[in-house]
């Protein structure tokens, strides 16, 4: 079973690329995965954790990075091999206004289609969830890194408009 989603952002597929390759960065947005280190090689085994039913269980397994194509491709694998095993990707495409990415998962193995069968209906669901909190993520890291820091002269007229309402208020 395979689900799949698509978003697009006015971002550099680099830096798109780079946020999902960041593991420590997946618990400010990312609400399932909890991974135990920021090192990243391919073939690497990572430690992770993933919360069930709204947080309340956890499960800790290894994850294994088996793709990680700077700024093209990024994805990795969870589970025992040929008994069920869930492998997650995010395929970046340049475009003129920004990145594309494409968010799938896919159930494989021989327990998959019973693992499968009670998630199909939320996964796609479960996927938006994910996209959403990435997307909100991203354009949070853009404004932390953009032009959007006022100077000096902006900072002290707009402490200067405040001050001055809270004097006529009072």
């Amino acid at each position: 079973m395979k689900a799949e989603t698509s978003f697009t952002i006015n971002m550099a597929p680099i830096r798109v690329w780079s946020h999902l390759a960041d593991f420590g960065a997946y618990a400010f947005w990312h609400p399932n995965y909890r991974f135990e280190t920021d090192a990243m090689t391919p073939e690497q085994r990572i430690p992770l954790s993933y919360a069930l039913y709204k947080g309340e269980y956890r499960i800790k397994a290894e994850a294994t990075i088996t793709a990680s194509e700077k700024p093209d491709l990024f994805s990795w694998t969870v589970g025992i091999g040929g008994i069920a095993v869930l492998e997650e990707t995010y395929r970046l495409e340049s475009l003129a206004s920004g990145t594309q990415v494409r968010h799938s998962i896919a159930f494989d193995g021989f327990f998959s289609r019973i693992i499968a069968v009670p998630f199909r209906r939320g996964l796609t669901q479960t996927l938006a969830i994910q996209d959403g909190a990435f997307v909100r993520f991203l354009k949070k890291e853009m404004h932390r890194a953009g032009g959007t820091n006022l100077n000096r002269h902006r900072r002290r007229a707009r402490a200067a408009r405040h001050t001055q309402k809270g004097a006529n208020d009072g």
